[in-house]
């Protein structure tokens, strides 16, 4: 089984998606004028190229997990078109219908239509648009994006580690983990010290291997012990970044 996870950016390559505390006025949101900003954004990034590119470079896979995807978006339904052999994975406790209000930017996954896959009922975080977990045969399988300084995600997240930790268990996404002494590197740590094994480091290889544009390593793959002995291969893959499809490298395994 073939996995990769990448935050697309909301399909806007390089150029991130406007945020509404750059639209408030003495405290107060201006949902109109963040609308208005978001639909011009929309209009000047190329994204039916990046959709493309980014088709183009998971088909292969099993399992595709994508963060920071703007479900709202015309980029997003064709996405859906394209990768017409995979199942969309929502968010656990959730539903595609919470997606038409608003513009969200979340975690989905795309599994292959042969493959037999069961969604958690429960989400383990309040964050209930950022995390998706599934169950294939006997592995649990979450993937996630977490905020920067979240710590109450981080508590949570170790929190369903430490049920899981005597199973096959994959954490994979964009973790936004890298400077020490930071709060949520030493959630990181907690989350190591608790059995968790950073797959890539574990691999052999540099722990400042950076996954974005910012330099820094912020993208994982953490897996149990126990998964980690059927680990075949992890690669950090900078193609969809080099061509400015995205702000993030991809990470993909094999097992």
């Amino acid at each position: 089984m073939r996995i990769i996870s990448l935050n697309v950016n909301n399909f806007g390559g390089l150029i991130s998606k406007p945020l509404i505390k750059d639209y408030s006025y003495d405290g107060k949101p201006s949902w109109a004028d963040w609308n208005n900003a978001v639909i011009t954004w929309r209009k000047e990034n190329q994204w039916e190229n990046n959709v493309a590119g980014i088709v183009n470079h998971v088909r292969n896979f099993d399992i595709i997990v994508l963060q920071e995807v703007d479900t709202n978006s015309e980029a997003f339904k064709e996405l859906i078109k394209q990768l017409y052999e995979y199942s969309v994975v929502y968010p656990n406790e959730t539903n595609e219908d919470d997606f038409c209000k608003g513009y969200k930017s979340i975690t989905i996954m795309f599994i292959k239509k042969c493959v037999d896959y069961a969604v958690v009922t429960e989400n383990f975080s309040t964050k209930k648009m950022k995390n998706v977990e599934v169950t294939i045969d006997n592995k649990n399988i979450i993937g996630l994006h977490i905020s920067m300084a979240d710590i109450d995600y981080w508590d949570s997240l170790i929190k369903r580690y430490k049920e899981l930790k005597d199973k096959k268990v994959l954490i994979i996404g964009d973790m936004n983990v890298y400077d020490w002494g930071t709060q949520q590197k030493e959630k990181f740590f907690e989350l190591l010290k608790c059995g968790a094994v950073d797959a890539w480091v574990e691999k052999g290889n540099s722990m400042h291997r950076p996954t974005a544009n910012t330099e820094k390593r912020i993208d994982y793959a953490i897996i149990s012990p126990l998964f980690y002995e059927e680990l075949g291969n992890i690669t950090i893959d900078d193609v969809l970044r080099n061509k400015a499809i995205s702000d993030h490298s991809a990470i993909s395994i094999s097992i």
